[in-house]
C-alpha cells in the first residue's frame, strides 16, 4: 500500500502527515486543506485530534496516529499517520462462494 505525505511547516514546528492510501487524491487534498487551516489555529499536540474530527465529517472511518518519538531517527518533523479507512491496508472483501474453499 503506497502513501503520500503532506508537510505542514509552522515555523519551528514541522509536521508531516503520511496519508494512506496514497492513491486517493481527494483524501490527500482534504488532509492538506484541513491541516493547513487547523495547523495555524491549534497547538501541535492537538493537531491530530482536531484533524481527525474535521476529516471524520467526510471520512467517517478515518484514524490518525502520531508516531512515537522513540521511532524517530532524529528527524525534525513530527509524523502523523492518517488512515482514510482506519488502517493502512483496506479490508479484503471475500465473496461468499470463496469463503467455503
Amino acid at each position: 500500500m503506497s502513501s503520500q505525505s503532506v508537510l505542514i511547516d509552522a515555523g519551528a514546528n514541522r509536521v508531516e502527515i503520511v496519508c494512506f492510501p496514497g492513491d486517493d487524491p481527494g483524501f490527500l487534498a482534504a488532509v492538506q486543506r484541513m491541516a493547513g487551516d487547523i495547523g495555524t489555529r491549534v497547538l501541535d499536540r492537538d493537531l491530530d485530534q482536531a484533524l481527525a474530527v474535521a476529516l471524520s465529517k467526510s471520512y467517517p472511518a478515518v484514524k490518525l496516529r502520531r508516531r512515537d518519538t522513540l521511532a524517530s531517527r532524529g528527524e525534525a518533523a513530527r509524523i502523523i499517520y492518517a488512515f482514510r479507512d482506519g488502517r493502512a491496508a483496506p479490508t479484503r472483501t471475500v465473496h461468499p462462494r470463496d469463503a467455503t474453499q
